[in-house]
């Protein structure tokens, strides 16, 4: 199911109440305005305003009913702002109801994260294999595949490298932001909004972190790591 905003004293029921609340990023071109009515009565805070569904699903059945329910529905005060996120309690939103394409724009691998639910995380590093004509044949070349995700991954990956290594603490902040970033990416998400979710915790940025750079090159060094603190054999 979908879910609702709650904006308090707000009354406008227009595109720029999404806009100017802070939530632009999750509208997106040429889609038909959100829905916004109007609550007169008591909201989440005990204040009037309006709720807006930010997108709409083709099935109807999966669009929540605008109305402040509190008996049915689950009701989050959104971290640093007045702003309130709310859902049908028995039918909290999927992935696939809010990826932002189907396909996914960016790829990689699908991961449980703290809500129970698998979460498609783009594979910054993946490379594309290039085929260009040279003077002995056709050579492959290494590129890769979203030079921006590629530049955006190096210092999580170098961060997770030197923590391996016991050089520095393992940076939750910084992985806390790049992952929450790549999340916005794909799916109908706002930082807030991935908080209140709780997506992300100290447990599974540091996996989460290695697989949305170079899985591979982690687990080697990981292994590198382990062998040599194995004691040499008796000669």
């Amino acid at each position: 199911m979908h879910y609702l905003i709650f904006i308090p004293n707000e009354t406008r029921q227009s595109r720029d109440v999404m806009t100017d609340a802070g939530f632009g990023s999750l509208l997106q071109p040429g889609e038909p305005d959100p829905l916004v009515f109007p609550l007169p009565g008591a909201g989440p805070d005990g204040k009037p305003g309006v709720l807006v569904l930010p997108f709409s699903s083709p099935d109807e059945s999966r669009n929540p009913q605008p109305g402040y329910m509190p008996a049915r529905q689950t009701w989050k005060q959104l971290p640093e702002s007045n702003c309130w996120i709310g859902w049908q309690t028995e039918s909290p939103p999927t992935p696939t109801e809010l990826a932002r394409s189907i396909p996914l724009p960016f790829a990689g691998p699908s991961i449980t994260l703290g809500d129970g639910q698998e979460w498609m995380i783009p594979a910054c590093m993946d490379q594309k294999h290039v085929m260009t004509p040279g003077p002995h044949g056709w050579t492959t070349k290494d590129k890769p595949r979203w030079p921006d995700l590629y530049t955006k991954a190096e210092p999580v990956l170098a961060m997770v490298e030197r923590n391996q290594r016991d050089e520095i603490e393992f940076d939750f902040g910084l992985a806390a932001e790049f992952l929450t970033d790549l999340l916005v990416l794909n799916f109908r998400l706002t930082p807030e909004i991935v908080g209140v979710f709780e997506l992300l915790d100290q447990d599974n940025l540091p996996r989460l972190s290695a697989i949305a750079t170079d899985f591979v090159r982690v687990m080697t060094l990981i292994q590198e790591l382990a062998q040599k603190k194995q004691p040499a054999p008796n000669s």
